[in-house]
């Protein structure tokens, strides 16, 4: 499913006014930010005013032939759409079918504009992270410290919740969490993660496909029962563009974070991401320039757990999407793996040096 996606700036710290070259930044990212807002709006336009009239024909159409049901489903969809709302799951599930084709169809005239805006507002957040990393090194060895400290605020404001840096040490005797990280994830719920042991023990597993084909040796699979929550990215450089070299899957069990088995050598930790309490992993997108190559990029898909029903909550009120990592998308479409809301409990997939590809371990219901 398809939903625009606008990243906002976060407010202003107070006594940031205290920091001109601060301000500087942070208008020159609104000011970017603003612009590709406008260029979205632009380009969706048209193709909203031909759905609301596609919706208002079928509302005519309905109401003559004397479906209530179906005209008060048509309505409320019109309803969503002047307000800019996207449907639940459950209101999806029931769209009569004439109503499904259309925002299906309504859904695929967007899905190339949503791409784009996507990776406009992502490529702007990291240069606007990355102009913040080079400021607050700059006040920090001129000794200034209140303002690096402002700046370091910022930063994390923009960023959001991250992992703290762990060892760059790849063996499973290094390679552990810092307490901090521990104690700001929380724990998995103990009868959600009863639901995924017992399906590991059962064999109700599926395998994702591969983001390319490449084996799919190296299954990661914690049988106490966990969720996927995030990763730890070691990024280079190849043919001119990052790549992800290699990645530690972060997994969420009932006595908190644990690192999985590192996915290629982890010579250091250059990025991370993890979930938001409450959300785990639901899908990624990986993106290959060919299927000889290593990971170029790699975006991760989080979902609202939902503990009582053991699935997540693939709706778009209660997922989101990180920033890519490694590369943007510049050839080929990105390969997308999971995303249909049953949980992620492992990884799989063919890796020495470097993490050549990767798959989702899911339950199978």
């Amino acid at each position: 499913m398809l939903v625009l996606v606008l990243v906002r700036a976060q407010a202003a710290p107070e006594n940031a006014t205290a920091v001109p070259e601060l301000d500087a930044l942070r208008s020159s990212y609104q000011r970017n930010i603003t612009a590709i807002t406008n260029a979205r709006d632009t380009r969706t336009e048209p193709i909203r005013r031909s759905y609301a009239g596609e919706l208002e024909r079928l509302q005519r159409e309905i109401t003559t032939s004397g479906d209530l049901d179906g005209a008060l489903q048509v309505k409320a969809e019109r309803e969503r759409l002047t307000s800019n709302q996207e449907p639940t799951a459950t209101e999806r599930a029931a769209m009569a079918p004439a109503l499904a084709a259309l925002r299906t169809r309504y859904e695929k005239e967007l899905e190339p504009i949503v791409t784009l805006i996507r990776n406009a507002e992502d490529q702007q957040k990291r240069d606007y992270l990355a102009a913040l990393d080079r400021l607050q090194r700059q006040f920090t060895t001129q000794n200034q410290l209140a303002k690096a400290t402002l700046v370091r605020t910022e930063r994390d404001a923009i960023a959001g919740p991250t992992l703290p840096k762990a060892s760059p040490a790849p063996t499973a005797a290094t390679n552990a969490l810092s307490p901090s990280a521990v104690a700001g994830a929380g724990q998995l719920d103990p009868a959600f993660a009863e639901k995924i042991a017992a399906a590991i023990r059962d064999k109700k597993l599926a395998l994702s496909e591969l983001s390319r084909p490449k084996g799919g040796a190296g299954n990661d699979v914690p049988a106490e029962g966990a969720v996927l929550v995030g990763f730890e990215f070691f990024e280079t450089r190849s043919n001119g563009f990052p790549d992800i070299r290699s990645l530690r899957p972060i997994f969420l069990t009932t006595a908190g974070v644990k690192p999985g088995m590192d996915r290629g050598k982890m010579e250091k930790i250059t990025n991370k991401v993890m979930a938001r309490p409450g959300y785990a992993v639901g899908g990624i997108h990986v993106y290959h320039t060919n299927n000889d190559g290593r990971i170029q990029g790699l975006q991760v898909i989080f979902m609202k757990m939902v503990p009582a029903e053991g699935r997540l909550d693939h709706s778009s009120s209660s997922t989101y999407r990180s920033l890519w990592f490694g590369t943007l998308p510049h050839k080929d479409k990105p390969k997308e793996l999971g995303g249909d809301g049953r949980p992620v409990v492992g990884v799989y997939g063919f890796h020495g040096a470097d993490c050549d590809c990767i798959g989702l371990v899911q339950t199978s219901n």
